[in-house]
């Protein structure tokens, strides 16, 4: 355990116990020498005792014990688009095969070979976490990152609670703290910025592992737009905006209060089908205002080319309404080139 001072100097005070013990040993000559002892010692000690708490005395116990706590995003942009990094061999030479291991499994063999110089005592636990945190593995000796961890998603990131829980649970108080952040930084919610800072103050480190992203042609919703009224057996016109990296073949999906309409026709599935010939460049286009009859603007389809992508494709679809109250439509495209919806989003519709 080592001692420190704030302000040292004012340990300087200390000589002044030499007049107060010489001035007390002088006045209580005629006090017997045990009381005069007694006297003089205390009043050295109170001033003692004065001098450390002005200089500041604390003590400091150090520990080489170390908690890691792995906090790992798996948000759908990371099982969607993330990189995993190639797999070599333990030598650096040659890779192992040609295939590329998953996500978990990439990043558990990184933190196997940082954790090679491990000390005994130190502990390791596991973060996992997309619009929420979850605690998957509690602070201990082993280093593990097992497929267990790998569940589903949910919509969403929130990098800012998830390093909020891994600061909670740390489990032993004689151990330092450090924070391994595993990531592509597509946070959805919450401050990360402030929660770093928290943590720095806290004197928490956090390393950060990125993931690279692999994105090719990348397609969102941009918007859904009906009329804010129509009546019950009227046929409105749902606008659906795309916008993507690069003109994109695929499906486009929408659903009118859970069902999906067939959009097709006789031909095959229920998606309307989309060819790259129908994309526009976004930085070709002139914005038009008022563009709807039915006063929804068609602003969106002539943005300038934002950070989803420079290219549009808007598509109207007229569908029946035959239930009069809220309807609700929801569309969402599906490139061939993946598996899941590269879009989503929805749209309210009162019926009278």
């Amino acid at each position: 355990m080592n001692y420190r001072f704030d302000q040292p100097e004012l340990l300087l005070l200390l000589l002044l116990a030499l007049p107060i013990g010489w001035l007390g040993w002088k006045h209580l000559a005629t006090v017997e020498p045990i009381r005069r002892w007694l006297a003089v010692g205390l009043r050295v000690g109170v001033l003692v005792l004065l001098v450390l708490m002005l200089a500041g005395l604390r003590a400091e116990r150090r520990h080489t014990d170390l908690t890691v706590i792995v906090v790992v995003d798996q948000s759908p942009s990371i099982s969607i688009f993330g990189q995993p990094p190639e797999v070599a061999a333990t030598d650096g030479s040659v890779p192992v095969s040609t295939t590329r291991p998953s996500m978990l499994q990439a990043i558990g063999d990184f933190l196997v070979a940082a954790s090679e110089d491990k000390e005994p005592d130190d502990r390791f636990g596991v973060v996992t976490y997309d619009n929420r945190p979850t605690v998957r593995t509690r602070p201990g000796n082993e280093v593990r990152l097992d497929a267990s961890t790998d569940t589903q998603v949910r919509e969403g990131t929130d990098t800012a609670k998830a390093i909020e829980w891994a600061m909670a649970a740390k489990s032993d108080a004689n151990t330092a703290l450090r924070l391994v952040l595993v990531t592509d930084g597509n946070d959805t919610a919450g401050d990360v910025l402030t929660a770093a800072r928290n943590a720095a103050a806290a004197g928490v480190v956090i390393d950060v592992l990125p993931i690279d992203y692999r994105v090719g042609d990348e397609v969102m919703v941009e918007g859904v737009y009906t009329p804010v009224e129509a009546r019950e057996g009227q046929t409105v016109a749902v606008r659906v905006v795309l916008r993507g990296t690069a003109p994109t073949r695929g499906q486009l999906q929408l659903k009118h209060d859970d069902r999906v309409l067939d959009l097709n026709g006789a031909a095959e599935g229920k998606g309307l089908p989309v060819v790259p010939s129908e994309w526009t460049d976004s930085n070709s286009l002139v914005e038009v205002e008022g563009g709807g009859e039915d006063g929804v603007s068609v602003l969106v389809a002539s943005e300038a080319a934002s950070e989803s992508g420079r290219y549009v494709l808007v598509k109207q679809i007229d569908v029946p309404i035959a239930v009069a109250g809220a309807n609700r439509f929801e569309a969402f495209f599906e490139p061939v080139s993946l598996p899941t919806p590269g879009g989503l989003n929805t749209q309210a519709l009162s019926v009278g």
